[in-house]
């Protein structure tokens, strides 16, 4: 069951109602009973994540009890690899097949949610080792931070120093934090259903036969999937942190406006923000450390290397190897020529509301020119798909008054989010016809969606990650 499945919203009601009139002895075994029907909703493979969590539980206090270097090193690393095989079997062992001509891909599905997970539990691992967090003995509460339903599938990815310790508050009811989250699952509807779900049919319609159409088309198709791989990322986040708001837990934030950033950097601490963390703590900072001696050639190598993660995170295909390291060499020219640019521009006397317009424009096009990598099924089609719109041949076919306007609606939303701009400075009666006016576009675009013949589940992108 996806999270913008309209019976989500009533399962999460239901487990809302049962948390809040249970008795709080209750409520830890109330909610990892909830997290396991989600668990048992979202598909067969609902057995590996109970694996995976049963590892890392184990593996955790075995650590934490160890007093011998040498074998807690040597646990460690076998452990780093039981978590993490799964994710290797059904994510890579496919590419790898396809590569061979074994032709395995087509039997293995990849299970929803795996890498969000596998990450959190090896994140919690990670932390017990280098003796950040304690254990955690309670297999209740354990259970409850690695199954927890409102991010297992979609994320963000969530650390247990941070979770752990706020499911003792699990059921709390508190008015202001549920208006506060009811909000939150709305704006998400809108950015998934709305702008997202209405993005998709013409995005994929053109990168399902790019050849057939024109250059115009394509370049149009690709700026489309800048905005619906980000209106359903997002959307899915927001939904995902105002559901576990509802239920009294905080969520990490996962996206803060990342199309105004003005750097390729600045717009990794913007994106997918819990995973550029993860990968910023256990990737980059450990490698940093290594190469510690060999200064900023030592930063750009830790940097690159960690984005090549990145990269591989989505998928084992070239092109996602090919993303991770041109976003990974990006941020390391970005970093270390911020302070001449910003020498050219001052002595240039540009205004700085200016230079802020041109590095918003220029990062947003850099990076909506790799999403081809993202989007494309394959490496050769990338390239085609690169090939064709400088081709610029034949006229613009697709529609651009709809999606412009959906587009124009999204990054309205978001500019006076990036102005912290709060709903509550309008008058009652103007915010309330705007929560009718957009539960009414949630409910139109559902239907036209089910009309359409779509499908909940396979339109979540990162589902396939």
């Amino acid at each position: 069951m996806a999270l913008s499945d309209p019976r989500y919203l009533i399962f999460l009601a239901a487990i809302a109602y049962c948390l809040v009139v249970s008795a709080p002895s209750k409520r830890a075994v109330l909610l990892l009973a909830f997290n396991f029907a989600f668990l048992l909703l979202l598909g067969p493979h609902w057995y590996i994540p109970l694996i995976v969590a049963a590892c890392g539980y184990v593996g955790a206090l075995a650590l934490q009890r160890m007093q011998d270097a040498p074998a807690r090193d040597a646990s460690f690393v076998g452990l780093l690899f039981a978590l993490f095989a799964p994710l290797l079997f059904y994510k890579y062992l496919p590419v790898v097949g396809g590569l061979s001509g074994i032709g395995i891909s087509s039997r293995l599905i990849l299970p929803i949610g795996i890498s969000f997970y596998t990450f959190a539990t090896v994140g919690y691992l990670i932390d017990v080792y280098v003796e950040k967090i304690e254990a955690e003995r309670n297999i209740l509460t354990y259970a409850n931070f690695v199954l927890f339903f409102p991010n297992f599938s979609v994320g963000p990815i969530e650390r247990a120093g941070h979770l752990i310790p706020q499911l003792s508050n699990i059921g709390v009811f508190d008015a202001k934090r549920a208006v506060s989250a009811l909000q939150f699952i709305l704006i998400g509807y809108v950015y998934k259903v709305v702008v997202a779900d209405s993005l998709a049919p013409i995005v994929d319609s053109v990168y399902a036969d790019y050849g057939s159409h024109s250059s115009a088309d394509v370049f149009l198709a690709t700026f489309y999937f800048a905005f619906q791989v980000y209106a359903d990322f997002a959307g899915y986040s927001l939904i995902a942190i105002g559901s576990a708001r509802l239920l009294g837990i905080e969520l990490l934030p996962n996206f803060r406006q990342p199309y105004f950033s003005e750097t390729v950097a600045d717009f990794w601490r913007r994106w997918h923000i819990s995973l550029s963390n993860w990968f910023r703590d256990y990737a980059f900072t450990p490698l940093h450390f290594r190469l510690r001696k060999s200064g900023k050639w030592g930063i750009g190598v830790a940097l690159i290397a960690s984005f090549v993660l990145v990269g591989l995170w989505h998928g084992g295909a070239l092109q996602f190897v090919v993303f991770g390291l041109i976003h990974g060499t990006l941020v390391v020219v970005s970093t270390f020529t911020l302070r001449y640019r910003n020498e050219i521009w001052t002595k240039a006397r540009v205004p700085v509301v200016a230079v802020k317009v041109i590095r918003i424009a220029i990062t947003f096009t850099v990076v909506c020119a790799t999403l081809v990598l993202f989007r494309a099924a394959s490496m050769p089609d990338a390239i085609a798909i690169y090939g064709k719109i400088v081709s610029f041949d034949g006229p613009r076919t697709i529609s651009l008054a709809g999606p412009g306007a959906l587009i124009a609606a999204l990054m309205v939303c978001d500019w006076l989010a990036y102005q912290n701009v709060s709903i509550y400075r309008i008058g009652a009666r103007l915010r309330w016809s705007l929560y009718y006016a957009a539960i009414a576009l949630v409910c139109s675009a559902s239907i036209i969606h089910l009309s359409q013949g779509s499908s909940y589940a396979q339109q979540f992108i990162y589902f396939k990650f």
